[in-house]
């Protein structure tokens, strides 16, 4: 991906503060010890992984990962369903000034959501791709891929899930909108209160929309 891709995090190091392997330097590290356990084995095929139990991990500010174009991709294994902030640039009441990608169940948090359904959302200063399928399709204590992209040409924001294309959203043609995201921080795992409460691994920004070829691609190599 060269230049293209700005964050990298496999947590095979588990050392804080957690290693950026994409050449950035972006600092990253866990809001405590205890809320955030990261380890050398129990992940994508035995490999590193942190697991975020009503804590987060905090990537400082760094204005490479604030582009017109991005790709979040990440693989999440949930120990519960609710409403669940997976990435969160920017903060979470501000939508025009960030992106969030995230799981909306309604669990006393998400009163939107219908009861016993579950929503996949990639919302931003773009349209919001969203995923209703009507049912709990994302699964407790197993590994899935969950994807989120923007691209400018077309005004298009797409989600994935385990390399598959869930929902496209575009924007008028007269309309082009950049991908702000706010500059303050980024936070896996967490935002006002809507925590992810499960392991994570594999953490990969990008300055670009990936196709669905590279999504299919992301999944089949890393799974």
């Amino acid at each position: 991906y060269g230049t293209d891709l700005k964050l990298y995090l496999n947590f095979n190091d588990p050392s804080n503060p957690l290693k950026d392997l994409s050449g950035n330097n972006n600092f990253v590290n866990k809001s405590s010890n205890t809320a955030v356990i990261c380890e050398t084995s129990s992940g994508l095929k035995n490999s590193g992984n942190c697991n975020i139990n009503n804590g987060y991990i905090n990537i400082s500010t760094n204005p490479s990962l604030i582009n017109g174009e991005i790709t979040y991709s990440i693989w999440i294994n949930p120990t519960t369903i609710g409403c669940s902030r997976i990435i969160n640039q920017g903060w979470a009441t501000q939508n025009t000034n960030n992106n969030i990608l995230w799981i909306s169940y309604n669990d006393g948090v998400c009163t939107w959501q219908p009861s016993g359904t579950t929503s996949l959302l990639f919302q931003g200063n773009f349209p919001t791709a969203r995923y209703d399928p009507g049912n709990n399709f994302i699964q407790v204590n197993q590994w899935q891929h969950i994807v989120g992209t923007y691209s400018l040409t077309p005004g298009q924001s797409k989600i994935y899930k385990d390399g598959v294309l869930l929902n496209v959203s575009e924007l008028p043609s007269s309309t082009s909108n950049s991908a702000k995201g706010s500059a303050d921080w980024t936070l896996l795992g967490s935002s006002g209160g809507s925590y992810l409460n499960g392991r994570v691994d594999n953490v990969m920004f990008f300055n670009r929309s990936l196709t669905n070829n590279e999504v299919a691609q992301l999944y089949n190599y890393q799974k």
